[in-house]
């Protein structure tokens, strides 16, 4: 077995681009995979306009600031039949804008070690529709992210083939 030092995997550059084939450009583009710090602006990015989360209760139990870290194994029995809801405002239309502004940084963040003279604010503009989000997935796919839209897919996939329960 190879020992790996940490040193030669920083910094991602030019000589850790992939070539990909881009089905909707009918070419290969160089990229590299995104780095942990990377991946972390990106979901930055995409969830800054989330919108505010409130949590209630709507037993008599109360919740608490923490995120309902409860410490005694009496408060954890009372928190796992306590009801609960979670109240949420967004704006649909930001949260679009966000995703989308998260898939360009994604994008230049693979496409920049090798393109120098690529500009973040053309990225948006350079692609059609199809080819960007062909190019993020790409990207999304070397860098070894699992897309939540294909993880949510596959779960219900695995929930339909769960056999269901049958009252007598």
């Amino acid at each position: 077995m190879a020992i790996i030092k940490a040193s030669s995997l920083v910094p991602i550059g030019k000589d850790d681009a992939i070539p990909v084939f881009i089905e909707s450009m009918k070419g290969e583009m160089n990229l590299t995979p995104l780095s942990r710090s990377q991946w972390a602006e990106v979901q930055r990015i995409e969830t800054k306009d989330m919108g505010e989360m409130e949590q209630i209760s709507t037993g008599t139990e109360y919740v608490d600031r923490k995120g309902m870290r409860q410490k005694t194994k009496k408060e954890k029995e009372k928190l796992n039949t306590m009801k609960k809801e979670l109240k949420m405002k967004l704006n649909v239309s930001d949260l679009f804008v966000s995703s989308d502004e998260a898939k360009a940084k994604a994008i230049y963040f693979s496409l920049s070690p090798v393109d120098k003279d690529l500009e973040e604010e053309n990225i948006a503009l350079i692609f059609t529709q199809g080819q960007f989000e062909e190019i993020y997935d790409k990207v999304l796919e070397i860098s070894g992210i699992t897309n939540d839209e294909e993880e949510a897919e596959k779960i219900n996939k695995d929930i339909k083939k769960f056999p269901e329960d049958k009252w007598i």
